[in-house]
């Protein structure tokens, strides 16, 4: 990947509140986050990629919230 692309892709090393991740959908219930983004416009650029490269899968974008470390 160039170096243009990799700064949208969250560093899962660094402390964040949440982030934007692209889901696909599999049989029985089952999904796998693809990518995560910092931005919301990012992973739906990343969705409609996906979607116009494999129009026969389901994918979605969502947000997840990082749990914080409150519980002790």
């Amino acid at each position: 990947m160039s170096s243009d692309t990799n700064q949208y892709f969250l560093n899962c090393n660094e402390p964040s509140w949440g982030c934007w991740s692209v889901v696909r959908y599999l049989l029985d219930f089952q999904s796998t986050v693809l990518a995560q983004f910092s931005s919301r416009a990012e992973a739906e650029a990343h969705l409609r990629f996906l979607q116009r490269a494999r129009p026969d899968a389901c994918y979605e974008v969502v947000f997840t919230e990082e749990e914080t470390n409150a519980r002790h």
